[in-house]
C-alpha cells in the first residue's frame, strides 16, 4: 500500500526549460491571445466552442463511431468505454483529445499525466453539464517516422543509476516509413531481458515483464503493440484509443488531404505569415514546409514538395514528379499511401473528431501558436488547448535523502555538477579554504609593494613579476582544489546520496516527467500507481506539482 501527498507547487518560471510562448500561456494569456483566441480558463469560450461544433456540418459521427468499433472488434472494451464511443453520435457529446508518440513500453511519465488530465477533464465536465457529454480519445500518433524517438527507454536501476534500454530491429534503413508499420522482431526478448534485468526487485515485476513480453512480441507492429498497452492500463477509465493509421480512416481524411495539395500556397503563406510573426518575440517551432504531407510506399515516407514547374510536384528521395492532377487522383484511390506532418495532423484530429479540448504539454501549445493560423483554410473549429498536468514524484527513500542533505527540493532543479558542488560546499571545513586565502591575500599584499619598489631602477622586472604571481596563483587555486577533492572524498557517501537524489528527480538536469519511464513505477509499486497518480494528479493547478509518494 501507498499513500499519496501534493507537497507544493513551483511555477514553470522557475525552471529554465520552459519556452516564453508556453510560459504567457499558462500566466498571461492576454500575451499571446492573438495566437491562440480561446483561453482554456473562460467558460464563455468553452461554450462558443461547443457551439461552434454544435453548428458545424463536417463532422460524419456515424462513421466515426462505425470505425472506432471496427478498431475495437478484436478488444474485449469496458461497458464506459463502450458508452464513450456509442455517445458520440450524439450531436451535444464532444471529445477531449490528447496524443503521443508510440514509445516502446508507453514512453515517459508525461504521457500518463497526459492521459489522466484528458479522463479528468471529462469528468470535471460530465459533473457540471447534464445537457452535454465528453469523452476522453487517445490519438495515437503512429504516422512519425523518427524510429530513434520511439525505441529508448530510460529508468533507474536498483543502485539508482540512469539506464537506457534500447529495442535495436537490426535494419539499417535510414528511411523506415511510418513507426506504427514497422513490426517488432526477434530483438524484441534481448530488450525485455534486460529491461527486467535493470528494473528493481519487487513483487510486481514479473507480472508486470510477462505483462509486456504478451504485447510486444515478434511479428506484431508498433500501433498494436501501443494500443494493447495503453487499453491494459487505461481502458477501465473509458478512454478511447484511435489508431490514425487505419485505411478507413484515411479514407475519410481524404478531403484534407485534397484540400492540402489544392491550396498549399496560401497554407504556407498563412504559416510562414505567422511564423515571422511569433519569432519577433517568440520561437516558431515548426520548421515549415510548402506541402504538409508524405507520401509512403514500401514502408519508407516521404517529403512532397512542389516542383519548379506550376502544377506539378516531386516526391523527395524517390524523385518522382507528378501533376497535381495526379498526385489528387492518387490521394483518391489510395488515401492509406498518404499522412499528415505535425501541422497538418491536428487539423485531421480536428476534422474526425469533435474537439472542444485538446491536452498538450509546453511544445505542443507552442505548436498551435503556428497551426491555428490555417484552421479556417479548412473550415474547422479551433479546439481550446489545455496544458497537461505536469508533476515530480518523490519517493520515500527521496525524501530521507533530502532530510539528510539538508537542502531544499528546489535546490534540486540545476545542473548535476552544480548540484554537486553545492552539496560539497555545504558539507566541507571552510575554514581552511580561508586560511589560504587569507595567507594568499596577504602575500598578494606584499608582493604589489616590493614590485612597486623595483620599478625606479628596473622597468624589465615588472614582467617577471607579473609572471611570478601569476604562477603563484595558479599554483594557490591548485592547492584550493585538492583540499576540496580531499574533502570530496571524505564526503563521498553524502555525493553518492546526492547523485541518486538528483538522478530521480532531475536526471540529465531535465524533469523527471521526460525522462523516466512510468512502467519503472509501475514495476516498483505495482498497476495501482496509476490509480493513485489518478487521485492525486491537480489538472486545474497550473504549475510544476510535486507529489510525495510514500509506501504504508
Amino acid at each position: 500500500l501507498v499513500a499519496m501527498e501534493l507537497i507544493m507547487n513551483i511555477n514553470f518560471s522557475k525552471f529554465e526549460d520552459f519556452s516564453k510562448l508556453f510560459l504567457n500561456y499558462i500566466n498571461n494569456f492576454d500575451e499571446v491571445k492573438e495566437y491562440y483566441h480561446k483561453n482554456f480558463r473562460e467558460a464563455e469560450d468553452l461554450f462558443a466552442t461547443m457551439q461552434e461544433i454544435m453548428n458545424s456540418n463536417y463532422h460524419n459521427r456515424e462513421k466515426l463511431v462505425e470505425i472506432l468499433n471496427k478498431q475495437y472488434k478484436d478488444y474485449p472494451a469496458s461497458t464506459i468505454t463502450k458508452k464513450n464511443i456509442e455517445l458520440l453520435k450524439e450531436k451535444t457529446t464532444f471529445a477531449i483529445v490528447t496524443g503521443q508518440q508510440a514509445g516502446i513500453i508507453g514512453g515517459p511519465l508525461y504521457n500518463i499525466y497526459k492521459i489522466i488530465t484528458t479522463i479528468k477533464l471529462c469528468n470535471i465536465l460530465n459533473h457540471k453539464f447534464d445537457e452535454y457529454r465528453f469523452v476522453p480519445v487517445f490519438w495515437m500518433e503512429v504516422e512519425d517516422h523518427d524510429f530513434d524517438e520511439i525505441r529508448n527507454v530510460y529508468l533507474l536501476d536498483k543502485d539508482y543509476e540512469l539506464k537506457q534500454i534500447t529495442y535495436d530491429d537490426v535494419e539499417k534503413f535510414t528511411n523506415r516509413g511510418s513507426v506504427g508499420k514497422l513490426k517488432i522482431n526477434k530483438n524484441i526478448e534481448t530488450f525485455l531481458t534486460q529491461l527486467d534485468n535493470n528494473l528493481p526487485i519487487s513483487s510486481f515485476k514479473s507480472n508486470l515483464i510477462e505483462k509486456l513480453r504478451k504485447i510486444y512480441c515478434n511479428n506484431k507492429t508498433f500501433s498494436q503493440a501501443f494500443k494493447e498497452l495503453l487499453f491494459e492500463f487505461f481502458d477501465r477509465y473509458g478512454l478511447i484509443i484511435f489508431d490514425t493509421i487505419e485505411k478507413d480512416v484515411k479514407e475519410y481524411l481524404k478531403p484534407i488531404f485534397i484540400d492540402e495539395i489544392n491550396n498549399y500556397i496560401e497554407h504556407s503563406v498563412k504559416l510562414v505569415s505567422i511564423s515571422a510573426d511569433l519569432e519577433k518575440n517568440y520561437h516558431a517551432q515548426i520548421k515549415i514546409r510548402p506541402v504538409n504531407l508524405f507520401f509512403s510506399n514500401d514502408n519508407s515516407r516521404y517529403l512532397i514538395e512542389p516542383s519548379e514547374r506550376n502544377g506539378e510536384f516531386i516526391i523527395k528521395s524517390i524523385n518522382k514528379v507528378i501533376t497535381s492532377d495526379e498526385l489528387i487522383e492518387m490521394i483518391n484511390n489510395e488515401p492509406y499511401n498518404f499522412s499528415p506532418n505535425v501541422v497538418l495532423r491536428p487539423i485531421c484530429q480536428d476534422y474526425i473528431f469533435p474537439t472542444v479540448f485538446y491536452v498538450g504539454g509546453p511544445s505542443e501549445i507552442a505548436y498551435f501558436a503556428q497551426i491555428f493560423s490555417i484552421y479556417d483554410n479548412f473550415n474547422i473549429v479551433k479546439p481550446i488547448i489545455y496544458p497537461r498536468a505536469s508533476a515530480t514524484i518523490v519517493e520515500k527513500s527521496n525524501e530521507k535523502r533530502l532530510e539528510k542533505l539538508g537542502i531544499e527540493l528546489i535546490d534540486i532543479f540545476i545542473d548535476y555538477n552544480d548540484f554537486i558542488n553545492k552539496i560539497n560546499s555545504q558539507n566541507v571545513d571552510n575554514n581552511l579554504i580561508e586560511a589560504v586565502d587569507e595567507l594568499f591575500n596577504n602575500f598578494s599584499l606584499d608582493f604589489e609593494r616590493l614590485k612597486n619598489d623595483t620599478k625606479d631602477f628596473d622597468q624589465n622586472l615588472i614582467n617577471n613579476f607579473n609572471k611570478t604571481y601569476e604562477n603563484i596563483a595558479h599554483s594557490i587555486n591548485i592547492l584550493k582544489k585538492k583540499i576540496n577533492e580531499a574533502q570530496l572524498r571524505k564526503n563521498s557517501i553524502l555525493i553518492e546520496q546526492a547523485k541518486r537524489l538528483h538522478n530521480s528527480l532531475y536526471p540529465e538536469a531535465t524533469l523527471q516527467e521526460r525522462y523516466i519511464s512510468w512502467i519503472y513505477f509501475v514495476s516498483k509499486y505495482g498497476p495501482t500507481f496509476i490509480d493513485e497518480i489518478y487521485d492525486k494528479l491537480q489538472i486545474n493547478v497550473y504549475d510544476h506539482q510535486i507529489i510525495n509518494y510514500t509506501p504504508k
